[in-house]
């Protein structure tokens, strides 16, 4: 079913009146609902109750609604475990997107049948993207339920569905009940703002994780504004780091896909099957959900 509106929820840092606007603008079909306003508590939008509030959607979504956070930051781990003192997930028809601190809903919910998607926030791009863009065309196939493609670099081939998103948050997700299944999935990678000796050391977590091996392919991402620091005593700079990672990997890597935290970001879906073939990143539409 094609997605007809999309509702904001703030699991995190603050969210203005305003997000989402370049939504409005390129998607004016889309009925756009914001977040309810919250007093902020600690530099969050509202405290852990507040917050847990917005996820009762999770117990009756309307089908055609796009549950978007409205922002990452920090608290979206501290909004869930609060939630789930109280409520409880059952198999859903919902969809929500987001990613950055959202990464540890995109791990979680879709054992419970709930479409996640890998994507934009709604202060998240900051600048309107362009119509013609991967950001726009790929939100544009998934809330129409299309099939889409998009071309890579790299010519290697394997398939199947992806879990991750921001390394920072997916290493805290591990020995927790948020953490996924691992086996024959694709694990994408992505960060912001982490010097490289930081990066290094938990790409090397990764590649130490026993179920490492057991992945169909790994995707990493933008590491936007991550660069050696000064007086860190590592100054390996960022593609040495992910050069060293592809080297030292046991499983495909495909790296620079145009995802995280950029402004034309590529969306991923996370709740079907993803392609890596023949230079292209696709997926099919999903079966309508009776």
């Amino acid at each position: 079913m094609p997605i007809k509106s999309i509702q904001f929820f703030a699991p995190a840092s603050p969210v203005s009146d305003d997000a989402g606007q370049w939504i409005r603008d390129l998607f004016p079909t889309l009925l756009i609902r914001p977040a309810p306003r919250a007093e902020l508590h600690n530099g969050l939008h509202g405290n852990d109750e507040t917050r847990a509030s917005e996820l009762d959607f999770l117990k009756n979504p309307h089908p055609d609604t796009l549950y978007m956070g409205g922002r990452g930051g920090y608290g979206s781990m501290r909004c869930l475990n609060q939630w789930l003192k109280q409520g409880r997930i059952s198999d859903s028809k919902a969809f929500v997107c987001g990613f950055s601190d959202l990464t540890v809903f995109l791990n979680y919910l879709p054992r419970y049948g709930i479409s996640c998607w890998h994507g934009p926030l709604g202060m998240f791009p900051k600048n309107p993207p362009p119509p013609d863009g991967r950001l726009v065309q790929s939100f544009r196939s998934l809330i129409e339920n299309r099939g889409f493609s998009y071309p890579i670099s790299q010519g290697h081939k394997f398939k199947g569905r992806v879990i991750g998103g921001n390394l920072t948050v997916f290493l805290s997700l591990l020995g927790t009940r948020f953490e996924p299944e691992w086996e024959g999935k694709i694990l994408l990678l992505e960060d912001v703002s982490e010097s490289t000796y930081r990066l290094d050391r938990m790409l090397t977590q990764i590649l130490s994780h026993k179920k490492f091996k057991s992945l169909s392919g790994v995707l990493l991402g933008q590491f936007t504004a991550c660069s050696p620091q000064k007086g860190d005593g590592f100054n390996a700079s960022l593609q040495d780091v992910c050069a060293d990672f592809v080297c030292k990997s046991s499983v495909s890597v495909v790296e620079d896909v145009a995802t995280g935290h950029i402004e034309d970001l590529l969306v991923i879906p996370m709740d079907r099957e993803v392609t890596v073939m023949d230079g292209s990143i696709c997926w099919d539409a999903i079966p309508e959900r009776g």
